[in-house]
């Protein structure tokens, strides 16, 4: 008993979620379920009533008949899974002519479990897809999608099987979407290229070439659907350049960089959920060095404080379990700004940035 305290004890109060458990005499005892699929999952639930405590109860799907896990209500059903009968906590998604199921394995994978017509819930496997395709989704004239081992694919698949064995209903999700904000982790490296005019046009054209620089700090995200969200970010970035020709130019700036971008993200068909955004990009200078060289002498020129610019990126989110995603991006920025050796002497600044990065959701 005491290992077994200890081991829950490593877990901070971000590995648990608000939850709620529902006995059979329909009482509803709340509190707090930890996310670690090793310790919650289709065979159990770990519960706590406080969200810093360390008394932990393992639940299983034999002792309760539903569990609230973070706002979704899981089901403990009677299902076919590795050709026994057993009970586990699963979670309804859609419903037609046959019902899905969702659940997570002790690894973390998600899986899911189709009710037939005759009420039996069955797991349906990744890998024997093509036979419970032909054995639930042959008749009536169907011809299945191209599909997917995942909920978007599996919906679309029930969706369209339920038309055509009754045209006359519907199928929907059961759960509406509620608005998340989401907090991560992101860092990655970028390469800049600037060009530049003076007020004589003595250097048009000239361009800088790429140069190494990062940034990294924190995102929000804001889901609204599972198309569209939001993204905030905070970062710390260094974007830098240098130019050896007829004249000499280094430059870097260290910035906070706020860029706020909308996300488009299509369907999920392969456990990826690639992802386009647009947006603006706002830079408050920290430090800086402009030190430009030529015929004339050298120079020292002084940019603008505040940046603005414009994004367009795109990437992917990649579900790592319950609540984690990895998410990878490029993004393209590109900012026009001034910078000055004096009152009359302005450059004109045009700054092309590329950036990868990548981070994880929680």
């Amino acid at each position: 008993m005491i290992l077994w305290q200890i081991s829950f004890a490593a877990y901070s109060q971000k590995d648990r979620v608000p939850g709620k458990i529902i006995t059979d005499s329909n009482d509803t005892l709340y509190g707090f379920i930890l996310t670690d699929p090793s310790l919650t999952n289709i065979n159990q639930v770990v519960f706590t009533h406080e969200k810093s405590g360390e008394d932990f109860d393992t639940i299983s799907p034999y002792q309760l008949p539903k569990v609230n896990i973070d706002g979704k209500e899981y089901e403990s059903l009677p299902v076919t899974y590795d050709d026994r009968e057993v009970k586990v906590f699963i979670r309804r998604i859609v419903f037609g002519f046959y019902y899905l199921y969702e659940g997570y394995r002790d690894d973390g994978k998600k899986i899911f479990f189709l009710k037939t017509a005759g009420d039996n819930i069955i797991y349906l496997p990744k890998e024997s897809k093509n036979e419970w395709l032909d054995q639930y989704f042959s008749d009536c004239g169907f011809e299945p999608p191209r599909v997917y081992y995942d909920e978007t694919s599996l919906t679309d698949l029930i969706s369209k099987y339920s038309q055509c064995k009754q045209p006359e209903n519907f199928v929907y999700q059961e759960e509406k979407y509620k608005l998340k904000v989401n907090i991560g982790i992101k860092v990655g490296p970028n390469i800049s290229m600037m060009k530049f005019t003076d007020k004589l046009n003595l250097y048009r054209g000239i361009s800088f070439k790429y140069k190494l620089g990062l940034q990294g700090g924190l995102l929000f995200e804001i889901e609204f659907n599972r198309f569209f969200q939001v993204e905030m970010d905070l970062l710390f970035s260094v974007i830098q350049g240098k130019l050896v020709d007829s004249v000499q130019f280094d430059f870097s700036r260290m910035d906070i960089n706020i860029p706020i971008l909308l996300r488009y993200t299509f369907n999920s068909y392969s456990g990826l959920d690639p992802f386009i955004n647009l947006g603006l990009d706002f830079r408050i200078l920290l430090n800086e060095k402009y030190r430009f060289i030529h015929s004339e002498g050298e120079m020292d020129l002084n940019p603008a404080k505040g940046v603005t610019g414009f994004i367009a990126g795109a990437g992917t989110l990649i579900p790592l379990g319950r609540q984690r995603r990895l998410i990878i991006d490029f993004r393209y920025t590109y900012s026009h700004y001034l910078a000055h050796t004096g009152p009359a002497d302005k450059y004109a600044l045009n700054h092309h940035v590329i950036a990868f990065s990548t981070g994880i959701l929680f």
